[in-house]
């Protein structure tokens, strides 16, 4: 957990301001807005309808994150105890095992939380909350390139295909092409004035 708590409370906290609607009214008069929306304009309903008033929320981040980040911890342990026990019986190496069971926990989450397909950002990878994603699937989420890496398959010449999006519980989405930059490769300006 020394590695992803930081990454782990900075994904909550995006969470809960940008995902996290207010309480605020029932029915078609419910308030739409989400936290970060809140800071800037009052109540709206999905018709665009403004009443006055500030962000409604009885879900508390600060006091549920705590718990939260314990929870994930012992998700990671109970992972290592399985793996300890399952890999010497496997017939897989031991990042086929880890990439296998990461995108399992993944699938049971996006599915409980209402499907992969709302979640989305430019800001964070979603699949492992560690690197700034880069490469964007047709599906519209984006991968870090240790992510592409994990979950792609090499197509050759530096290109890697994905054949389903980790988060998605099913593997009905087109197969997408990622191109990486060679890890040697430097910055190339062309220069078309002689």
């Amino acid at each position: 957990m020394e590695y992803y708590g930081h990454h782990c409370e900075a994904a909550f906290v995006t969470f809960s301001n940008r995902h996290w609607i207010c309480e605020y009214g029932e029915g078609k008069n419910a308030c739409v807005n989400v936290r970060q929306a809140h800071s800037s304009k009052d109540h709206q309903n999905a018709l665009g309808s403004i009443t006055p008033g500030t962000y409604m929320c009885s879900f508390k981040p600060e006091s549920a994150m705590a718990e939260w980040i314990q929870q994930v911890s012992s998700w990671l342990d109970q992972l290592q105890v399985d793996r300890e026990h399952n890999f010497s019986i496997a017939n897989s190496t031991l990042i086929e095992y880890t990439t296998k069971a990461h995108r399992t926990i993944l699938q049971h989450f996006y599915s409980n939380a209402g499907g992969a397909s709302r979640f989305k950002s430019h800001t964070s990878c979603f699949c492992c909350l560690r690197e700034l994603p880069e490469h964007p699937l047709l599906c519209g989420h984006v991968f870090c390139t240790a992510c592409v890496l994990s979950y792609a398959r090499p197509h050759g010449h530096g290109t890697y295909e994905f054949w389903y999006c980790p988060l998605h519980s099913d593997d009905s989405l087109e197969p997408s092409l990622i191109t990486l930059k060679p890890a040697l490769a430097g910055v190339r300006v062309l220069c078309l004035d002689g």
